[in-house]
């Protein structure tokens, strides 16, 4: 017998008035398969707000309390026992005055595809800026990944909107009128419907799309908003130093101002730089001028309104701990929060945007950054009240969405769950160069889209989408890699199809009773393989990555066609008949979840190639999706081997 005792002085402590001690591993003791800790929360303490891979069970023994899991919460007491799968967000906080008591037992569970969290979500990424047409670079950054994750939890059955903004009130709207040689309205009109036309035509299809400058619902939430900033004192009033050009007769802010770096000695625009990704203020850039002229800078003190950011550092500490961040925004992240933070800017001086409307500050705007980050939680409000927020933005924004937005957004409303998700992109370069349209070194989305279907190209830009470092566009790879892609999809579905029509009159078989008739090991394995596919597929698509769901779903392709043409061999023989019948039931199996797995990128093919499998009705993507179809199904054979899923690629034409 091997008793341990413990006395509270023993136990060790966390922060949030919670003691503990780890039970095993136990050195008397052989090793154990899980680990467990005993812990005790003092009356009104809780553990911290975290999540970990492990799965982890909490039993509670004494005391009461509130049990919150990915932001449900629920009571517990004595004889409780919760579940807490791997990833789950999760802390307990004692809710009475006396001590609360449970053990934590873990263990590193096997990880499978996983049931879909049903807690419904807002996908917003960053607003296109109404200057300009989108061009590939644009799609393969925020508004791609946007719409594919979308499709994805609504396979899931998961409730979920995204909404797109279209960022009207920029200066650089202004600027694209004042060059252009007209107003900032015609610009936004010319082009905010260019935008829309042009996400469409990839199949980027919003659920709600706001314009910034035309609605006045949007307005008249983001003014009353930022009233309610400025009353509680959130947004005050302060001398600061402002820049101007003196021919012009404009305030210099954002791209009005243009300058060096002070923080990498890049050239910049006032606000942010996109080469190290740091804010600034425009006071501080160096040789500052006027980005119209190029006159250098005046500088003068005026009253503008400030957002202090650094009463909220403590919090944002916490919340990039246990958000899910890529090890660059980590980065960003720590380094921001390592600087002393400056006011930020809340209002400037314009004739273009949406008035402060507050006595004193006649002829100013609300920053557009300010307008955004206060708009999120309207829209939140509006579309899905109580969801989780996901954002995808360019790494050159990184403050705005991890410094100054939730920031914001704790001024606004304490208790708002901050975004959930966060998914940054770097740029998707043109011979090695960034992506201009003003420039005229860039590759128009709607130009290719004459050239191939949009799921061809969200295939290409899924692939080769910048996640974490820049990557490059080239057509003549493009083409290569398309065109081997859809020959080899097409090749096995045509040989599958025809293998369907010969061997079981185009119906789908039964597999062989496992517990009667063993499997071959081959049989077994792939099945494994489809399943640890399946489980990549979600895992990717859960930690917003298109490039590893673009990985899996060719992988299991190029697998299934492999095993079926392997298994080939087995027909014909009556002895290997029910081997055979497992065999293409199999592949079935494996050709229903690439369905599923590749529709969110590829919605057209996805469909198309579901419905060939006998399911009529929507793609889904159920829990049990690596199961066998249904046998004696009618599978449309004849679709499958005519190859007519694809056209050729175009490309280099």
């Amino acid at each position: 017998m091997a008793i341990r005792r413990f006395s509270r002085d023993e136990l060790e402590t966390e922060p949030h008035q919670v003691s503990f001690k780890d039970l095993y591993p136990w050195e008397q003791i052989d090793e154990t398969p899980f680990g467990a800790s005993l812990a005790i929360v003092a009356p009104g303490g809780r553990t911290m707000l975290h999540n970990h891979a492990p799965a982890e069970t909490f039993v509670i023994c004494r005391g009461q309390g509130a049990m919150r899991i990915n932001g449900h919460v629920e009571p517990v007491g004595p004889g409780d026992v919760i579940y807490l799968p791997p990833g789950s967000v999760h802390d307990l906080t004692n809710t009475q005055t006396e001590d609360l008591v449970f053990v934590s037992v873990f263990w590193d569970a096997k990880r499978t595809a996983t049931a879909i969290d049903k807690t419904p979500r807002l996908i917003l990424p960053s607003p296109p800026t109404s200057n300009g047409p989108l061009h590939l670079g644009h799609m393969a950054g925020p508004y791609l990944i946007a719409d594919v994750t979308a499709r994805y939890f609504k396979l899931r059955g998961a409730p979920a909107q995204l909404a797109i903004l279209t960022d009207d009130n920029q200066s650089y709207v202004a600027d694209r009128a004042h060059f252009d040689g007209t107003t900032p309205e015609a610009i936004v009109d010319k082009y905010a419907a260019a935008i829309v036309d042009s996400l469409q035509r990839l199949g980027v299809t919003p659920d709600s799309l706001t314009s910034s400058s035309r609605d006045p619902a949007y307005r008249a939430a983001v003014t009353d908003r930022f009233a309610r900033l400025h009353r509680e004192g959130k947004v005050v009033a302060a001398e600061v130093e402002t820049l101007h050009c003196e021919p012009c007769g404009i305030e210099l802010w954002d791209s009005y101002l243009a300058g060096i770096c002070p923080t990498c000695g890049a050239d910049c625009y006032g606000s942010a730089c996109e080469a190290c990704c740091f804010p600034n203020r425009g006071a501080d850039l160096k040789e500052a001028r006027c980005d119209r002229c190029n006159t250098p800078a005046a500088r003068r003190m005026a009253k503008r309104l400030v957002f202090p950011v650094a009463p909220y550092v403590a919090q944002l500490v916490e919340y990039h701990r246990r958000v899910r961040l890529s090890p660059r925004l980590r980065r960003l992240a720590a380094q921001y929060l390592a600087r002393p933070l400056d006011p930020m800017p809340a209002s400037q001086v314009a004739s273009w945007g949406i008035p402060v409307g507050l006595p004193g500050f006649e002829g100013q705007v609300i920053s557009p950054w300010v307008e955004v980050a206060v708009a999120a939680g309207w829209l939140r409000e509006q579309l899905a009240p109580g969801c989780d927020l996901l954002q995808f933005f360019g790494y050159d924004n990184a403050f705005l969405y991890l410094v100054s937005d939730p920031a914001l957004s704790l001024a606004l409303d304490p208790e708002l769950a901050l975004p959930r998700g966060v998914a940054a992109n770097e740029y998707l370069l043109l011979d090695n160069a960034k992506m201009s349209t003003s420039r005229q070194r860039a590759l128009d989305p709607n130009d290719l889209l004459t050239k191939v279907p949009a799921d061809l190209l969200r295939l290409y830009l899924a692939k080769v989408r910048p996640e974490d470092v820049p990557s490059n566009a080239n057509l003549m790879q493009a083409h290569v890699f398309l065109t081997m892609m859809t020959q080899s999809w097409q090749t096995w579905l045509a040989r599958l199809g025809g293998d369907l029509a010969t061997e079981t009159g185009g119906t789908v078989p039964a597999p062989t009773n496992s517990s009667l008739v063993p499997w071959s090991p081959e049989q077994v394995d792939f099945l494994e393989v489809v399943k640890e596919l399946v489980r990549r597929a979600q895992t990717a698509y859960d930690g917003l990555s298109l490039k590893e769901v673009a990985t899996v779903a060719l992988e299991l392709a190029e697998r299934a066609a492999a095993f079926g043409a392997t298994q080939r061999q087995l027909a014909g023989l009556p002895s290997l008949s029910g081997e055979r019948a497992t065999a293409l039931a199999l592949e079935l199996v494996a050709a229903r979840c690439f369905a599923a797995l590749i529709a969110p990128v590829m919605p057209t093919f996805g469909a198309l190639l579901w419905r060939c499998l006998g399911d009529p009705g929507p793609v889904a993507w159920p829990d049990d999706l690596v199961r066998p179809l249904e046998a004696g199904t009618k599978v449309e054979t004849q679709a499958l081997a005519s190859r007519a899923f694809f056209p050729a690629v175009s490309l280099m034409g």
